[in-house]
């Protein structure tokens, strides 16, 4: 059976014979007969070693040979001619002709009909990304599929490498493993290599072994595949797009056609920045959706079929029989390096919350490079890690899996609890419930009751706003700031988080910018009626919006109509609350695309008005666009330099001010007079990128609200100096995670903040420095709610389930670890939550490829169509 690679070594082979015969001629009419001889002599040996080669591979019988036989017949009669000083044009001819034959054979009757696979895995955990892809290849007669794990090894703190690991002896007893030593790369060629290190020497954890970087494979396949070791909810992260795996590989699988729009966006970003277009290959070709073979691996694994091990059945069975309920607690390693002792502390709170529990039982599955991370990367923290990693251990807490078989995990799990990771997906793709931990929710408290205030609208005698971690409305006493529970909105999940943005008001009317909500939403004071409005047909061009950002989140109001100013929505909308009539407005994104940069599907966060115009700051762009309100047109500016961004825009009556997104100076812009930039910050400041979430102007002060800057400041527009804003400065020395503020607003010459931290809201007259802070809670009166909050969040109605966002859970001070375990029994019991259960698996499996348990099949087809049926070979 011949192999593509095996082929083309035989034509090179022939066309070696073709330079040989090339040199006949001249030496000919030089007169030099010795050398043709020898020459000729050459080409006989050269065309036995073809015919021995062709043999070897395709047994005895192929015409090629009997082709490669008469050839040498035909060197011999030349050779006799020549010594004889006879003519030998004709017979040069007749060689000529013959090696043609021999070529067009070599290209017809010795089509490729046979693939050599190789998979390079390294972790044995990380197997199951390839193994479907192995097991149609095994079971393909014309292949041979070869599993070579490979090693890897430490990263020290200095980046050099440290302890060598070789997980060879730890796959499936049902695969074969090739020697890494042994097995020649060069020699051997593969025609596929199958690889899921996307990383070479860009990992600061852990590395592959050299000799096995990807751009070091690609020399020795006509086929480099990259699969990656991970899946994803939805869409992925942009910083696993562009690394070595991907540059490199000829292809790269992904789970779904809207990540592959994401590799391929990052992919030409990263051409058009680092300029080696069309280095590594044509974008549109290089990245194919098949799905993942990590999803064939979890639907296939039942949990009747799993061995588990004695010392974990004691612990799932309790001595009447039953078993308990088994969550799988999953901790990675971006939670390590982003909670740093917090995520510590977490490890110990949960542990505790599973503690002399009779119903439940924690089967904790760490990232397997967990102790590698703090090795490396927080060397100050390790031992405490694995002290904490020895008493889960010894007091017999829970089951502790280490093991390569994640799927065996799943499987025997009724509940995932932990980091937001693959396991998440793949837990939903089979109707498990989940919810996502927070390193900030780590023993019970009074701010259960807080509530945590994202918009703020003031109609003349009360505030109004919408609850930032459930689905609410609220109205709130001006003077005593006593809440009252007016509703949750129809249609929209219980549970659902920042649903609202902004809120404008019309003749009695409030009206809520979408977020993450699907519709507009109105609210009539007089009546207490609901409404929702639809816009999403009114919305042209790229998809609507990123289920990782808010749609809207500012709304302005100016005459009859509403605007909405778009944050993942590529449009602006504006509603005739009078007619109901929605139009949409987007003259801008082009002059803006030509300005941005690094763009992460974000347009605006924030926008100010001034008289009939709206001016919006551009999220990934050095501009502001000013929208006339009457013209319903835009102009774009180009403002800073290039590469900034803006999270926020005020103006002082003469200039506009704008806070930077991605680190630098705050600017001072005059469309008239252009800009200033301030960057003179107080010492000890630190910002970076985010650093602010928005800026206010009151009494001569420009007031910066951070984001996970350090410090709150002030700038003096007389003065033009930067001062930390003592007024608002003490909730960025909480400790804690959470953005210092997550709220700022202007009302009758006040501004209101929330703080993000300590969950308070302050209040601030400028002019007679007065201030005012407390938590808004929930009142007595409506108390109910907590309970109403977490019966009804885990009684999600499937029906408004329309992303795997919607099907699970998020931990809270309000929704804490306890609540949901108490809830897990219903899962399996109600019928609401099999609903659930079921509407989850129908939405995870619609959004990957081959949701059938079929993406090995398909990758592995696609790569035998490009390797063999594209070179002519057979099916």
């Amino acid at each position: 059976m011949m192999r593509k690679y095996h082929q083309k070594q035989l034509l090179e082979l022939v066309n070696s014979l073709h330079e040989a015969h090339s040199e006949i001629k001249p030496l000919f009419s030089k007169g030099q007969i010795n050398t043709i001889i020898n020459l000729l002599s050459d080409c006989q040996q050269s065309a036995v070693r073809i015919g021995g080669f062709i043999e070897q591979l395709e047994g005895e019988g192929a015409r090629t040979v009997t082709f490669l036989e008469e050839y040498c017949e035909l060197l011999y009669q030349v050779s006799v001619e020549i010594s004889g000083s006879v003519g030998a044009k004709g017979s040069l001819k007749r060689l000529q002709k013959q090696l043609y034959i021999i070529e067009n054979s070599v290209q017809t009757d010795l089509k490729p009909d046979r693939l050599e696979m190789l998979f390079i895995p390294y972790k044995a955990s990380m197997w199951d990304s390839m193994e479907s892809i192995w097991l149609t290849a095994k079971n393909d007669p014309r292949c041979e599929a070869v599993v070579m794990p490979v090693p890897y090894f430490d990263r020290q703190p200095d980046g050099t490498l440290g302890k060598m690991h070789y997980e060879g002896g730890e796959y499936p007893n049902y695969v074969p493993v090739a020697d890494w030593r042994k097995y020649n790369l060069e020699e051997r060629h593969p025609d596929v290599i199958v690889t899921s290190n996307p990383y070479d020497e860009g990992n600061y954890v852990s590395s592959i072994h050299p000799d096995f970087y990807s751009r070091r494979l690609k020399s020795f396949t006509d086929l480099l595949i990259y699969v990656p070791y991970f899946v994803s909810v939805d869409d992925v992260p942009g910083h696993f797009c562009v690394c070595a795996g991907t540059l490199y590989a000829d292809r790269t699988i992904v789970q779904s056609e809207r990540v592959r729009k994401t590799y391929l966006r990052e992919f030409r970003k990263a051409e058009k920045e680092k300029k080696y277009k069309g280095e590594f290959g044509n974008a549109e070709t290089k990245f194919i959706s098949l799905g993942s073979p990590k999803f064939d691996r979890v639907i296939r694994t039942k949990r009747e079929d799993c061995r588990i091990p004695d010392e974990w059945r004691k612990l799932i069975e309790k001595p009447d029989g039953t078993c308990r309920k088994v969550v799988l607690y999953n901790t990675n390693i971006f939670g390590a390096l982003k909670d740093n002792e917090k995520a510590l502390h977490k490890l110990r709170h949960v542990f505790q919350c599973f503690q002399d529990r009779e119903d439940v039982i924690l089967l904790w599955r760490p990232h397997p490079l967990n102790t590698a991370v703090y090795q490396s990367m927080r060397p100050q923290l390790l031992q405490e890690y694995l002290d904490i990693v020895g008493e889960f251990k010894s007091l017999g807490v829970g089951i502790y899996d280490d093991t390569p078989d994640l799927n065996r995990a799943i499987a025997i799990s009724d509940a995932y609890y932990g980091d937001l990771s693959s396991l998440v997906i793949m837990c939903q793709c089979v109707g498990k419930p989940v919810m996502i931990q927070s390193a900030d929710v780590i023993k019970p408290n009074d701010q259960s009751k807080h509530l945590a205030i994202d918009n703020l609208y003031f109609d003349g005698k009360d505030f109004w706003f919408t609850a930032y971690d459930f689905n609410a409305l609220f109205k709130m006493d001006r003077q005593t700031w006593k809440t009252e529970y007016i509703g949750s909105f129809p249609g929209e999940p219980f549970d659902g988080k920042k649903l609202y943005g902004q809120i404008a008001g019309y003749n009695g009317k409030l009206y809520f910018s979408p977020a993450f909500a699907d519709e507009i939403a109105e609210y009539d004071t007089v009546n207490r009626i609901f409404k929702k409005t639809r816009f999403r047909e009114k919305v042209e061009g790229e998809e609507l919006c990123s289920t990782r950002g808010p749609k809207f989140n500012e709304v302005f109001q100016y005459q009859r109509w509403l605007f909405f100013i778009g944050n993942t929505c590529p449009a602006l909308i504006r509603l005739d609350v009078e007619t109901g009539e929605i139009d949409s407005f987007s003259d801008w994104r082009d002059s803006l695309g030509r300005l941005t940069v690094n763009f992460d599907g974000y347009h605006f966060k924030s926008a100010c008005v001034v008289g009939t115009k709206i001016a919006m700051a551009a999220l990934n762009a050095n501009a502001v666009v000013v929208f006339d309100m009457e013209s319903c047109t835009s102009e774009v500016y180009e403002v800073g330099r290039r590469k900034n961004g803006y999270t926020g825009i005020c103006f002082d009556g003469d200039n506009y001010w704008l806070s930077p997104r991605f680190g630098g100076p705050v600017i001072r812009w005059n469309p008239e007079k252009g800009y200033k930039e301030y960057g003179d910050y107080p010492d000890g400041f630190v910002g970076g990128r985010g650093g602010f979430w928005d800026l206010r102007y009151l009494n001569d002060c420009v007031w910066l609200f951070p984001n996970q800057a350090n410090m709150a400041l002030k700038i003096n527009v007389q003065e033009e100096s930067i001062l930390v804003a003592e007024e608002f400065q003490p909730e960025c020395h909480e400790a804690g995670g959470a953005p210092s503020y997550i709220f700022s607003k202007i009302i009758n010459g006040a501004i209101f903040a929330h703080t993000g931290k300590t969950s308070r809201l302050i209040e601030f007259d400028g002019a007679g420095n007065q201030r005012r802070e407390e938590a808004v809670c929930i009142t007595e009166v409506d108390s109910h709610l907590l309970n109403d909050i977490q019966s009804n969040i885990f009684k999600k109605d499937s029906s408004v389930c329309e992303t795997a966002w919607d099907c699970m859970f998020a931990e809270s001070d309000r929704v804490p670890l306890d609540h949901f375990l108490i809830s897990i029994d219903r899962f399996g019991d109600q019928a609401q939550a099999r609903a659930l259960s079921a509407r989850q698996v129908e939405i995870c499996r619609s959004t990957i490829e081959n949701a059938d348990g079929t993406a090995g099949e398909s990758i592995y087809a696609y790569c035998k169509q490009a390797l063999l049926v594209g070179a002519g070979g057979k099916k």
